[in-house]
């Protein structure tokens, strides 16, 4: 008996069909010698019968020794157990994924044609898949189906590259904002809570949690194990600390210091505004220390009780007037 190609399986339950395969940019695939199969596949599962399926399909002319695809995706199928005995061949598989599959195939070379089954096993029951084929002769190219499956697959695997690289920015902008929504939804983040909780613990990821909303807040530091309140002391005694020299305020390199006290430490501030503005020329100040001057002796004067004015609006002008002057000196 002459022998035939058993490819024809690698199309079971119809999953390989007429599809195209387009070559890889800037590559010509050579074509692989083929010859045209067409199979119909008859399903049942728990006793129903679905309608048969006809496809037409290129096989190669070298026999078949590959066991043959479990009509799921190929990445996440094994085969085991293959075994070749003249026309016969049989074989298990394994199926991973939301819908596990196990199973066992049989396929038979019979003159210019096959017959064969494919029985899965689910956890919504039992599906035997019946084969036949015959061999239609007509010349094609067996390496389509081939670069088809290929080229999806690297499609998919580029897909999940960049949803990976996308997933892990959201997660490091979420870090650089403080923001905690994130690390509830995605495991990607919640691989990097201690990055988050470490950046919790400086100044600077402080300062970046504080401008999330309260709620936010209070999920951060239930997740880092941290207490905000005793964060800010320890913030604030150092940015003090960076200040401590006199004159050390006008540096910039100081500047976020000096921010930082006037926007969280006021008791601080107050140390501060009394040391590096009482008494200083407004025109000698550096800029940034300029700007917290102004603004602790605009504060300042805000909360201090005052008779209602008679006219609001010079009243106003009257109190940013002396309370600059009183702080400068002009």
């Amino acid at each position: 008996m002459r022998k035939r190609s058993l490819w024809p399986v690698v199309v079971c339950l119809a999953v390989i069909s007429s599809a195209r395969a387009a070559p890889p940019s800037g590559q010509a695939a050579a074509p692989e010698p083929g010859v045209q199969w067409e199979q119909t596949s008859e399903m049942q599962m728990a006793g129903t019968p679905i309608p048969p399926q006809t496809t037409k399909f290129c096989a190669p002319k070298k026999d078949w020794k590959e066991p043959p695809k479990a009509g799921r995706d190929d990445s996440k199928c094994k085969t085991s157990d293959v075994r070749r005995d003249g026309p016969r061949m049989t074989w298990k598989f394994v199926c991973e994924g939301k819908e596990p599959v196990t199973g066992q195939g049989e396929i038979v070379v019979q003159g210019d044609g096959y017959t064969g089954k494919m029985t899965m096993h689910t956890s919504r029951g039992d599906m035997v898949t019946k084969l036949t084929g015959r061999n239609l002769g007509t010349p094609c190219d067996a390496g389509e189906a081939k670069r088809t499956v290929e080229a999806h697959q690297k499609q998919a695997e580029q897909a999940q590259a960049q949803a990976a690289a996308a997933q892990t920015r959201a997660c490091d902008e979420a870090i650089q904002r403080m923001s905690p929504k994130v690390f509830q939804y995605t495991d990607l983040c919640k691989a990097k809570t201690a990055d988050f909780c470490a950046r919790m613990g400086t100044r600077s990821g402080y300062e970046a949690l504080l401008q999330n909303p309260p709620d936010d807040q209070k999920q951060a530091a239930k997740m880092c194990g941290k207490d905000l309140d005793a964060l800010r002391p320890r913030f604030c005694g150092e940015a003090a600390q960076a200040l401590s020299t006199p004159g050390s305020s006008a540096e910039p390199a100081k500047k976020d210091d000096v921010h930082f006290v006037y926007a969280y430490c006021p008791d601080q501030a107050r140390a501060l505004a009394q040391r590096d503005c009482a008494g200083k020329s407004y025109t000698g100040l550096e800029p940034s220390m300029r700007e917290f001057c102004v603004k602790y002796a605009q504060e300042s004067q805000a909360q201090k009780p005052k008779p209602p004015p008679a006219n609001p609006q010079d009243a106003a002008q009257d109190a940013a007037k002396k309370a600059v002057k009183g702080l400068f000196g002009f």
